[in-house]
C-alpha cells in the first residue's frame, strides 16, 4: 500500500498516512517479536518511501507524532526500543544494497559472455553510478557558490559612512572577487557538469536538471552581485561625497549658531526703579523690537539647519556625524536664549504692572479700613442711643442683645470680607521684589543657555576627536576585513571539498584533486590571513566594538590548515590511480573497436576460406580483451559502443569457428558444476520491487530455488524495458544516502522525544497529586507543535477533554475557543465565511501568540465544519460552566453564518440555547447586583516536601462559586499521602514570615485567600491579568491608641495592596496561572474613598443605562434597583459585595465631605480635586435617576427611602458648592 500509493499518501491530504503509521507503531509495541520486526521494516519503508516522493522525512515526523499523540499507550518502552533502531536498519540496508549492486554488475557481466543486452545493462548501470557521483559533485559546487553568495551579500549590505571608507573595501573586495581562483574554477565546474549531464543515465536526468539549474541561477546570481557591487560603488561614492558636503555646510551653520548662541548671553541690566511709566513703556518696545530683529536673525539660520533633516532621512542618520547636534537640541538651545532676552520684557512688564497695581490696592485698602471703623463706630453709638431709650423691663435684654448680635454679624461679615483683601493685597509685591524674582529667573535661563553651550561645544569637539580616532580604527578594519574573507573563502572551498564522500575512483576526482592541490598551494597564505586577522581583532576589541566581518573569523577553522595535507594526498593518490584505469579502459575500447573492425571484414566469408593471419589476429585481440576482462577492472566496458553489433566478443568467435582458449572453457565447466546461490537463502528478503522499499528483515525467509539469482538481483535494479529503476539515485547517490540518513535521524530523534514525553506524562498521572501540573504539560506539549497544526490541535484536544474529566467546563471551552482561532487562522479566505472577529477581542490574552505561519511542510487538513464543530462544543462547555456571557458571545459568531447558509435546524437549536443563557443571566442577577461569575484565589505552597517545582510558588487559581470546595480539596491534597507532618492553612499575605519562608521538613504551609480581580473588559465578559489583595491597617501615628479597623477613625486607616500579576489572562486555556510579578502599594484614605465612591457610581451608571432602553414606562424592578443604588450611595452599603464591610463602605456622603475637606492641607491637592470631580459626576447621575424615578412613580406611592433621597440631595449639592469656592482659593493661592 505504501509503495503502491505514495504520491497519494505523500502529496495529498488525506488520513491514510496517519492511520497507516499509528497501526505500524501500535505493532511495534507489540510483544511478539516477529511482529515486532515486521512493524519496524514496515516503518522503516514509510520513511524511505517518505524521502523518495518529498527529499524529506516530514510527512512521517508528523504522522507519527499525531498517532503517538492520539494512542493511548501505558508503556510506551516497546516503541521506543523499536525506533531507535531505524539508523542500524538504514546501515543494514546501504550495505545490504552496495552488496547487491556489486552481485548484480558480476552476475550481468557473466550474462554478458554470451548476451550483449547483458552488458549494455553494465554500461547502464555505470552511468547510473555515475549519475549519483554527479550529484554530489554537484552539491559541492552549489556548497562552494553558496560560500561566495554569502560573502557578496556581505559586502553588498555593508552601508557606507562619510567616515568609515567601505567604498574603498568594497572596491577592493570585488577586484578580490573577479581574481579569486575560486570564482574561476566555479565557472569550469558548471561546464564540465553540463558536458557530463549529456551522457549520464536518461533515467536520472529528472533529478539532476532542477539540480544543474539550481546551480545556473546562484553562479548568474554571483555575476550579478558582483556587478552590482561595481555599480553600486560609483552610486555610493557619489552619495558620500554629496553627503560629506552637506554634512560640512550643516555643520558650518551649526558653528553660527553656537557662535550667535554665545553673543547672546549678554541682556539688559539697567534699573529700572528712577523710570517713570512712559519711560517703562518705551524700554519695553525697545526690548520687543530687539527681540523681533534677534528672532528674524536665527530663524533663517534654524530654519536651514533643520532642513538637514530630509538629508539625515534619506541616509537614515540620526545626526550629522561631523557635528552631532540634531535638530532638536539646536532648536531647543535656541529656544533658550530667546527666552533670556523674553524674561527681560516680562521682567519690566511686571515692574510696570506691580507698581500700579500694588499701589493703587494698598491705598483701596486703606480706605475700606478707614470707613469699616467709622460704620462699626457710628452703628455702636446708635445701639447705644437705642439701648437708653428702651424700658428697663424683660423686653429690653432681649432687644439689647440682638441688637448686639446685629452688629457682631455685621462686624463678622466686614472683618471676612477685609481679611480676603488684605490676603490679595498681601499675595502683591512691591517693585523690588519682582526685579529681584525676574533676574532670579532670567539668571536661571542664562545657566540653562550656559549648560546647553557647555554640553554642545563638548561633544563638538568629543566627535572631532572620535573621527581621528574612528578613521584610524575604520582604517584597521577594512583591512580585517579584506583578510578575514580571503581566509574565509579558503576555508569555505575546504569545508565544501571534505564533504565529498564519493571518494571511489569517479570522473570528478580529476577536478577535485586539482582542488585540493589550489589549497595546499595556498594554505600558507590562508593561514598567515587567519592569524593577521586575529592580530587586528585584539586591537579592534580596544574600543569595545566588534568589526563587521567578526562573524568570519568565527567561522575559519584553524585545525584545517593543518588537514588539507592529508586530503589532499588521498585525491592525489586516487587520481593517480583512476588515471591508470582511465587509460586501461580506453584501451580496451580501442581493442574492442579493432576486434568488431576485423571480424566485420570476415564475418561474411566462410570460416575455412578466412585466411590464417586473419585468424591469427582476431585471436591475438580477442585473448588482450579477455586479459584486461580477468583484471577485474572497474567500469572496463564503459567507452565501448556496444550497440554497433548485437554479437559479444564470444559470440562472434564461436560464429566465425574461431576455437575457444582452454582456460575459457575450463572455466565454464567449474561454473558448469556450480549451482548458483539465491539471496533468496541469505538473511536478506529480495524481491523485484525497487531498491528503497527493501529492508533487512529477520523471521520471514523464503525457500531457495535454482535460477532465481538473475531474476531477483537484476530485477532489483533493472525493470523489464531494461532500464535503471528511478528510485535507485537516492542510494547511488552517497549525497542523497547522506541526506536520508540525516532526516531518518531526526524521525528517530523526533519520535523518541514524543515518547519521553507521554512516558513523562504517564508516570505524572501515576504519581503526581497536583493535577493542574499535570494539565500544563498538555499545555505545553501543544505550545512546542505551533508550527505542526495537526499536532497542535491534537493536544489542545486532549486538554479540552482533560478539563471535561475534571468538571472545568469553563477552560474546555476556552480550549475549543483557541482552536477556533487557529483553524480559522490557517484556512485560506476564500475557504471560510464565519467572521471570527469578535472572539480575537473578547477573551483577551487567554492563550501564547500561535498566528505564526506553520511551517509549509506539517500540512493538515483542515475544513470550515472543524470550526462549526469547535464552536458547538464551547458553547455545551460555557453552559456546563454556568458562563452565559461567554457562551453567547461564541454563539453571535454562528447565527449569521446560519442565516446565510439557510440551516434552519441549526438556527433553531442555536436560539435555544441562546435563550437558555438569557435565562441564566436573569437567575444570577435578579437582584439587580452585578455579581461576578468567577471567584479567584491567591495559593502559594511553603515545604520541601512540594518539591523543587512548586516549593514556594504562587498561583491564581479561578474557580465558580459552586466549585470552590473542590477546588480548595484540590490544593490541600497536593501534599503526597506520605507526608505525615503538620499542615497549615494560612488566610493572610501577612502571615508569611521567615518561619513559613524555611519551613522544616515536617511541616508545609497553605497560603489560600481570596483576591480581587482588576478586570480588563466590562461587567460580564470578565477576564484578568491583575488581581488585588486589600489589607485595612491603621496609621499608628495617628492613632497610637487605637486597637484595631473596626474602631479607628477614617483618616488614622490605610489600605495595603498587594498586586498580583499574571502572563496570561484568568480564565484561559489552564485552571490556574503563575504570578509572574508581585508588588505592594500603599493607598491613603482619600485614596480608599475615591476607589468606593467610584464603585457607588457605577451601579447607578449601570441601571441608569438600563433605564434608557425602554420607551415610555420602565420595568418596576429597574426602578426599584435604581432606587436603591442611589441611596446606597448617598448613605453607604450595609453588606460590602465582597469581604466584610468596613468604615470605608458604610460611611455616608455628607460625612464624606466632613471629614475629607475639613482641613486642605492633609492631601495632595490633586487627590482633593479628584475626589470633588467624581462626587460632583456622582451627585450629577443621582439627579438624573431621581427625575427617571420620579416619571416612572407616578401611579406608585412615595416611598420614605426616596423622601430621604430627595432631602439629601440638595444638602450635598451646596456642601459641594462651597467646597468648590474653597477648592478655587486654595488653588489661587497655590498660584500666588
Amino acid at each position: 500500500m505504501i509503495t503502491t500509493y505514495k504520491e497519494f499518501i505523500f502529496k495529498r491530504p488525506n488520513n491514510l498516512a496517519l492511520n497507516l503509521l499509528k497501526n505500524l507503531l501500535r505493532l511495534s509495541n507489540s510483544a511478539t517479536k516477529n511482529q515486532k520486526n515486521f512493524a519496524n521494516n514496515l516503518i522503516f519503508i514509510f520513511a524511505k518511501t517518505n524521502f523518495i516522493v518529498t527529499g524529506n522525512t516530514v510527512s512521517t515526523i508528523v504522522n507519527a507524532t499525531s498517532a503517538l499523540s492520539e494512542l493511548q499507550f501505558n508503556d510506551v518502552h516497546g516503541i521506543e526500543e523499536s525506533i531507535k533502531g531505524l539508523v542500524n536498519l538504514a546501515e543494514k540496508y546501504h550495505d545490504n544494497f552496495n552488496n547487491k549492486l556489486q552481485k548484480c554488475i558480476e552476475l550481468s557481466l557473466n550474462e554478458g559472455v554470451r548476451r550483449n543486452k547483458s552488458l549494455q545493462r553494465v554500461q547502464r548501470l555505470y552511468k547510473a553510478i555515475d549519475a549519483g557521483d554527479l550529484d554530489v559533485f554537484i552539491t559541492f559546487v552549489l556548497e562552494s557558490i553558496n560560500v561566495l553568495n554569502g560573502v557578496l551579500d556581505f559586502t553588498i549590505n555593508a552601508e557606507p559612512t562619510v567616515i568609515n571608507g567601505y567604498i574603498g573595501m568594497k572596491r577592493e573586495l570585488v577586484k578580490m572577487f573577479k581574481t579569486n581562483e575560486n570564482s574561476k574554477m566555479v565557472k569550469s565546474w558548471i561546464e564540465f557538469i553540463e558536458s557530463k549531464a549529456m551522457n549520464i543515465n536518461e533515467t536520472f536526468n529528472s533529478f539532476l536538471e532542477e539540480k544543474i539549474k539550481e546551480i545556473n541561477i546562484q553562479y548568474n546570481n554571483c555575476i550579478e552581485k558582483i556587478n552590482l557591487l561595481e555599480g553600486k560603488c560609483d552610486t555610493n561614492e557619489k552619495e558620500m561625497k554629496d553627503l560629506e558636503e552637506k554634512c560640512k555646510a550643516n555643520k558650518k551653520i551649526g558653528e553660527q549658531l553656537l557662535d550667535w548662541a554665545k553673543k547672546s548671553l549678554s541682556i539688559d541690566s539697567c534699573d529700572l526703579e528712577p523710570f517713570d511709566d512712559v519711560q517703562l513703556i518705551r524700554k519695553i518696545e525697545e526690548l520687543e523690537k530687539e527681540q523681533t530683529k534677534r528672532t528674524n536673525e536665527v530663524k533663517t539660520m534654524l530654519d536651514e539647519y533643520t532642513s538637514f533633516d530630509k538629508t539625515l532621512t534619506t541616509f537614515k542618520l540620526s545626526s550629522n556625524p561631523l557635528f552631532p547636534v540634531t535638530s532638536q537640541e539646536m532648536s531647543d538651545g535656541v529656544r533658550k536664549v530667546l527666552q533670556l532676552h523674553q524674561s527681560r520684557i516680562k521682567a519690566v512688564n511686571s515692574h510696570l504692572q506691580t507698581r500700579t497695581s500694588y499701589d493703587s490696592e494698598k491705598e483701596r485698602y486703606t480706605s475700606k479700613i478707614r470707613s469699616f471703623e467709622m460704620v462699626i463706630e457710628r452703628k455702636y453709638f446708635d445701639i447705644c442711643d437705642d439701648i437708653m431709650t428702651l424700658p428697663f423691663n424683660k423686653i429690653f435684654l432681649k432687644e439689647s442683645i440682638d441688637k448686639l448680635k446685629g452688629l457682631n454679624q455685621v462686624y463678622v461679615s466686614d472683618i471676612n470680607k477685609l481679611t480676603h483683601k488684605k490676603e490679595k493685597v498681601g499675595g502683591l509685591k512691591p517693585s523690588w521684589e519682582i526685579a529681584y524674582c525676574s533676574w532670579e529667573e532670567s539668571i536661571s535661563y542664562a545657566i540653562s543657555v550656559v549648560e546647553w553651550l557647555a554640553q554642545l561645544i563638548e561633544n563638538v569637539k568629543n566627535n572631532e576627536e572620535n573621527i581621528l580616532q574612528m578613521k584610524k580604527w575604520y582604517d584597521n578594519e577594512r583591512t580585517f576585513v579584506k583578510t578575514v574573507i580571503s581566509a574565509y573563502l579558503w576555508d569555505g572551498l575546504y569545508i565544501s571539498l571534505d564533504k565529498v564522500t564519493m571518494r571511489q575512483s569517479n570522473d570528478y576526482l580529476n577536478t577535485l584533486t586539482k582542488v585540493s592541490q589550489y589549497l595546499l598551494d595556498h594554505v600558507k597564505e590562508a593561514e598567515k590571513q587567519y592569524e593577521d586577522a586575529n592580530r587586528l581583532i585584539e586591537e579592534l576589541r580596544k574600543r569595545k566594538k566588534l568589526p563587521i566581518g567578526f562573524k568570519y573569523l568565527q567561522m575559519v577553522q584553524k585545525e584545517h590548515f593543518q588537514e588539507v595535507e592529508p586530503l589532499t594526498k588521498l585525491f592525489v593518490d586516487k587520481w593517480k590511480e583512476e588515471e591508470k584505469v582511465e587509460k586501461i579502459r580506453k584501451d580496451y575500447a580501442a581493442l574492442f573497436e579493432e576486434f568488431f573492425n576485423e571480424t566485420d571484414k570476415i564475418s561474411n566469408t566462410e570460416p575455412s576460406k578466412v585466411p590464417g593471419s586473419v585468424i591469427q589476429k582476431v585471436q591475438s585481440l580477442r585473448d588482450k580483451l579477455l586479459i584486461y576482462d580477468e583484471q577485474k577492472i572497474d567500469k572496463l566496458n564503459r567507452y565501448c559502443d556496444l550497440k554497433r553489433s548485437e554479437q559479444t566478443v564470444w559470440a562472434r568467435c564461436s560464429a566465425l569457428g574461431i576455437p575457444e582458449k582452454e582456460v575459457i572453457k575450463q572455466e565454464k565447466e567449474n561454473n558448469a558444476n556450480k549451482s548458483p546461490r539465491s539471496p533468496r537463502n541469505s538473511i536478506y528478503l529480495y524481491s523485484g520491487r525497487s531498491p528503497s522499499l527493501q529492508t533487512p528483515q529477520t523471521g520471514f525467509q523464503r525457500g531457495a530455488r535454482r535460477g532465481d539469482e538473475n531474476k531477483d538481483i537484476i530485477g532489483y535494479f533493472i525493470t523489464n524495458e531494461e532500464n535503471v529503476k528511478p528510485d535507485c539515485f537516492y542510494d547511488l547517490s552517497v549525497g542523497q544516502r547522506e541526506a536520508f540518513d540525516k532526516d531518518l535521524k531526526i524521525v528517530q530523534d523526533d519520535i523518541v522525544k514524543i515518547l519521553n514525553n507521554l512516558n513523562s506524562l504517564n508516570e505524572l498521572k501515576n504519581q503526581s497529586q497536583d493535577p493542574q501540573f499535570v494539565l500544563g504539560r498538555y499545555y505545553q506539549f501543544a505550545m512546542d507543535y505551533v508550527s505542526a497544526p495537526q499536532l497542535h490541535m491534537t493536544w489542545i484536544a486532549k486538554l479540552a477533554n482533560e478539563h471535561r474529566t475534571k468538571q472545568q467546563f469553563v477552560e474546555a471551552g476556552l480550549c475549543e475557543v483557541h482552536l477556533i482561532l487557529f483553524i480559522h487562522h490557517l484556512l485560506p479566505s476564500e475557504l471560510v465565511s464565519i467572521n471570527v472577529d469578535s472572539l480575537k477581542t473578547t477573551f483577551g490574552k487567554f492563550v501564547r501568540n500561535t498566528s505564526v505561519p506553520p511551517n509549509p511542510q506539517f500540512t493538515a487538513h483542515l475544513t470550515e465544519e472543524m470550526i462549526l464543530q469547535h464552536i458547538t462544543a464551547a458553547c455545551h462547555d460555557f453552559e456546563q460552566g454556568h458562563m452565559p456571557w461567554y457562551g453567547l458571545t461564541v454563539a453571535s459568531v454562528v447565527i449569521p453564518y446560519y442565516i446565510k447558509k439557510n440551516k434552519y435546524k441549526e438556527l433553531g437549536n442555536i436560539h435555544d440555547f441562546v435563550n437558555r443563557m438569557y435565562d441564566s443571566l436573569i437567575n444570577h442577577n435578579g437582584d439587580g447586583v452585578v455579581r461576578d461569575y468567577l471567584q479567584f484565589y491567591y495559593v502559594r505552597l511553603f515545604g520541601k516536601v512540594f518539591g523543587p517545582e512548586l516549593n514556594r510558588c504562587s498561583f491564581v487559581y479561578s474557580s465558580t462559586k459552586e466549585r470552590m470546595s473542590y477546588l480548595l480539596k484540590e490544593v490541600t491534597d497536593i501534599l503526597p499521602p506520605s507526608f505525615t507532618g503538620e499542615k497549615h492553612i494560612l488566610r493572610s499575605l501577612d502571615q508569611v514570615n521567615d518561619t513559613v519562608l524555611n519551613a522544616p521538613d515536617n511541616e508545609c504551609y497553605i497560603l489560600w485567600t481570596q483576591v480581587q480581580p482588576v478586570y480588563d473588559n466590562g461587567d460580564f465578559i470578565q477576564y484578568s491579568s491583575t488581581f488585588n489583595f486589600d489589607e485595612l491597617c491603621v496609621n499608628r501615628e495617628e492613632g497610637e491608641e487605637i486597637l484595631s479597623t473596626s474602631n479607628a477613625p477614617a483618616l488614622s486607616l490605610f489600605k495595603k495592596r498587594t498586586v498580583l500579576q499574571t502572563d496570561f489572562v484568568l480564565p484561559s486555556l489552564l485552571k490556574r496561572q503563575s504570578v509572574i510579578n508581585q508588588s505592594v502599594v500603599y493607598l491613603t484614605p482619600i485614596e480608599i474613598i475615591i476607589e468606593e465612591i467610584q464603585k457607588r457610581k457605577k451601579n447607578i451608571d449601570y441601571f441608569l443605562s438600563e433605564s434608557k432602553k425602554f420607551f415610555g414606562e420602565v420595568a418596576f424592578d429597574i426602578i426599584s434597583f435604581l432606587q436603591k443604588s442611589i441611596g446606597d450611595y448617598f448613605f453607604g452599603l450595609n453588606d460590602s459585595p465582597v469581604g466584610k464591610s468596613n468604615i470605608f463602605n458604610t460611611m455616608k456622603i455628607i460625612d464624606v465631605l466632613d471629614i475629607f475637606y475639613k482641613d486642605l492641607n492633609r492631601f495632595d491637592m490633586v487627590l482633593y480635586n479628584k475626589l470633588f470631580d467624581i462626587l460632583k459626576e456622582s451627585t450629577n447621575c443621582c439627579s438624573e435617576a431621581l427625575a427617571v424615578i420620579k416619571e416612572n412613580s407616578k401611579i406608585r406611592k412615595s416611598s420614605a427611602n426616596l423622601e430621604k433621597i430627595e432631602r439629601e440631595l440638595p444638602r450635598i449639592d451646596r456642601v459641594l458648592d462651597d467646597i468648590e469656592k474653597r477648592l478655587e482659593e486654595k488653588k489661587e493661592d497655590v498660584i500666588a
